[in-house]
């Protein structure tokens, strides 16, 4: 086999290091968040978006010099987005998927509170009129 020039394999070690490192920030509880259990008994999970940008760059020098031990310079950079697109939201009667994405947070997060209090308001109708 074949052995590798030192500064490939330098630039090879940087790249897989980046790359593992960006595999720990996108993982599956990013994308599909821990479920959240409510009084109410529903259950509300949230989803979001996960983009991900990586560059690698390398060159070399014209010259060996002696602060240099090879002539090769080398970077690499890169970004990870999580952006909330959406909860889907279980409760004894259905399923339902509310998105996110295209509201602010703000008006969102108020519907998704009048929701979930109608829904507790009613069940506590429901379990008053059982009493009676």
């Amino acid at each position: 086999m074949k052995e590798m020039p030192e500064n490939q394999k330098y630039l090879e070690d940087l790249v897989n290091s980046s790359i593992s490192q960006i595999r720990q920030l996108a993982e599956a509880n990013t994308i599909v968040g821990n479920p959240i259990l409510i009084p109410s008994g529903s259950i509300i999970i949230p989803i979001s978006k996960v983009s991900v940008g990586y560059v690698v760059g390398a060159g070399e020098y014209n010259s060996v010099s002696k602060k240099l031990p090879y002539p090769l310079a080398g970077g690499s950079g890169g970004g990870v987005s999580v952006t909330p697109i959406g909860f889907i939201v279980e409760t004894e009667t259905e399923i339902k998927f509310i998105d996110v994405e295209n509201k602010s947070a703000y008006q969102t997060l108020l519907n998704l509170a009048n929701t979930l209090i109608s829904k507790m308001n009613l069940k506590n109708k429901e379990e008053n009129n059982e009493k009676e």
